[in-house]
C-alpha cells in the first residue's frame, strides 16, 4: 500500500480534511506504528520542518547530541516543524513530513547532499539531487490530500473568470493552505503531475 491508497481515501473527504486524519491514515497503509511531532526554533529561510529518523540524522540543522536525544525520546522518528508557524503553515508542513512516510529508499537526505539540498532550495535547481526531489514529490503529494480532486474541479469553476487576492484568500481558508499555494492547484500541468507521482507510489 502506498501514496496512490491514501489518495483516493482523500478523494472522498471534504475540506479542510484533519491533518491527524491524513497521519492516521498514512501511519495504516505504511504500517508504522506513530509519528510524533514537535515544535523547535529553527531558521525558517531555510526549513520550515523536517522528518527525522535514523536515515537522515545527520543531515538535519541540529547537533548530533539534539538528534539522539530527538530520536530516543520519539522511538526512532520524529517530525520537527519550526515554531511560531501560522496554523495553515503548520498544516501543511505536517502533512508534507507525514509524506516522508512512503519514500523509497535513496530518497532520504544523506549528510554530504545537504549542502546540494539547500543549493536546490535556494536557486531553484531544474535538475535537482534526488533528495530534493523527494521534498518536492512530498509537497505535491500533501496538495493533492488536502484539495481531493473534486473539490479542486468545482474551485477551478468558481474560480474561472474571477481574479485578485480576495478569491485565492476565500480558497486558502476553505483549505487551511497558505494563500501563496493556492495559485499552484490550477497550474496547466497540476493533473498531469500528480497523475505521475500517483503512479510513481502506486
Amino acid at each position: 500500500m502506498g501514496y496512490s491508497d491514501l489518495y483516493a481515501y482523500c478523494q472522498g473527504l471534504l475540506p479542510p480534511i484533519g491533518r491527524n486524519v491524513i497521519r492516521d491514515k498514512v501511519l495504516e497503509l505504511t504500517g508504522v506504528p506513530k509519528i510524533p511531532w514537535i515544535r523547535a526554533e529553527m531558521d525558517t529561510t531555510l526549513y520550515r520542518g523536517f522528518y527525522l529518523c535514523g536515515d537522515n540524522a545527520d543531515a538535519v540543522p541540529f547537533s548530533e547530541d539534539r538528534v539522539a536525544s530527538l530520536l530516543r525520546q520519539f522511538g526512532g522518528r520524529v517530525v520537527v516543524v519550526a515554531r511560531g508557524l501560522s496554523r495553515s503553515w503548520e498544516r501543511i508542513v505536517l502533512v508534507k513530513e507525514f509524506m516522508h512516510l512512503f519514500d523509497k529508499p535513496g530518497q532520504m537526505t544523506a549528510p554530504e547532499q545537504l549542502e546540494g539540498l539547500l543549493s536546490d532550495i535556494m536557486t531553484g535547481s531544474t535538475d535537482p539531487s534526488p533528495q530534493f526531489g523527494s521534498e518536492i514529490i512530498a509537497f505535491w503529494m500533501a496538495m493533492g490530500v488536502l484539495c481531493p480532486e473534486p473539490t479542486r474541479q468545482q474551485l477551478l469553476q468558481e474560480r474561472r473568470g474571477k481574479t485578485g487576492d480576495a478569491e485565492d484568500l476565500a480558497i486558502s481558508l476553505k483549505l487551511r493552505i497558505p494563500e501563496q499555494y493556492v495559485p499552484l492547484l490550477f497550474e496547466q500541468d497540476y493533473e498531469n503531475r500528480l497523475k505521475k507521482i500517483i503512479e510513481h507510489n502506486a
